[in-house]
C-alpha cells in the first residue's frame, strides 16, 4: 500500500510543496517534527534544506522504508514510531509541525482528534508553526469516487467510500488482490468543512491563523 500512496506523483510534487510551504510561513531552518510522515518524502527535502528532522508515524513498515530511502538519499533523519494522541517525548521541541497529506482526522471518537490537534501544538517552541494540509468537506464531496480500482504489481486494488454519520465521517475501505493473495483494511476519516476546522484550530489555541488553498 504504501507505494501506491507515497510514489510516482506523490513523491515527485514533495519538493514543490516544501517549496511553498516555507514560503508562505517564511522559515528558514530549524527543528521540524513531521507527524504520519509515511515514507519521509517531506522530511528528506526539509532535511536537504538544512532543517534538523523528525519523522513520525505509527508504521513499523513504513518507518523502515523511510530509514531505508534517507540512507539512500543521504539524508540525517531522525525515525520513531508513535502515536498522535500522545507526543509527549516531543514537547516544546520544534520551530516546526508538519500535518500534511490530509493526515488529520482518523481517529474513532471526534475528541480524539481533537486531543491530536493538542498534542501536535503541544510540540512546538513558543511561537512555532503548525502546518496542517486537509481537503475541507466542501472540497471531498465534490471529488469523492464511490467504487474506484486501479492495478497493481500483481493484480488490482480497489476502494469503497461512502459517507456516514449525516455525512461528516467518510469511511474508506481498501481491497488488495495480488493473485490468490488478498488484503483489506478500513479505515474512517472525519471530516471538517472550512469553517468548522478553522474554529477547531481557534479553539485549540492557535494564533495567527492563516488558511491557503494551496502550496502556491
Amino acid at each position: 500500500m504504501g507505494s501506491l500512496l507515497f510514489d510516482g506523483p506523490a513523491e515527485r510534487s514533495a519538493p514543490r510543496e516544501i517549496g511553498g510551504l516555507l514560503r508562505l510561513t517564511g522559515l528558514k531552518v530549524g527543528s521540524v517534527l513531521d507527524t504520519a510522515c509515511g515514507y519521509g518524502r517531506h522530511s528528506r527535502v526539509l532535511a536537504a534544506k538544512g532543517w534538523q528532522v523528525t519523522g513520525l508515524d505509527a508504521s513499523s513498515a513504513y518507518l523502515r522504508e523511510a530509514g531505508r530511502r534517507a540512507q539512500a538519499a543521504k539524508r540525517t533523519i531522525r525515525f520513531v514510531r508513535g502515536d498522535l494522541r500522545h507526543l509527549e517525548a516531543q514537547r516544546g521541541r520544534h520551530d516546526l509541525v508538519l500535518n500534511l497529506f490530509s493526515s488529520f482526522g482518523y481517529e474513532r471518537r471526534a475528541a480524539d482528534n481533537v486531543a491530536v490537534l493538542r498534542q501536535l501544538l503541544a510540540c512546538l517552541k513558543p511561537g512555532g508553526t503548525l502546518a496542517l494540509e486537509l481537503m475541507p468537506r466542501e472540497s471531498l464531496q465534490r471529488h469523492v469516487i464511490p467504487l474506484d480500482s486501479r492495478p497493481i504489481p500483481g493484480g488490482r486494488l480497489f476502494e469503497a467510500r461512502r459517507w456516514l454519520r449525516g455525512g461528516t465521517v467518510l469511511e474508506t475501505r481498501v481491497l488488495w488482490q495480488q493473485g490468490r493473495r488478498s488484503r483489506e483494511r478500513d479505515s474512517w476519516m472525519h471530516t471538517y468543512s472550512r469553517a468548522e476546522l478553522m474554529r477547531l484550530l481557534k479553539a485549540s489555541g492557535l494564533r495567527g491563523l492563516k488558511g491557503y488553498v494551496s502550496y502556491q
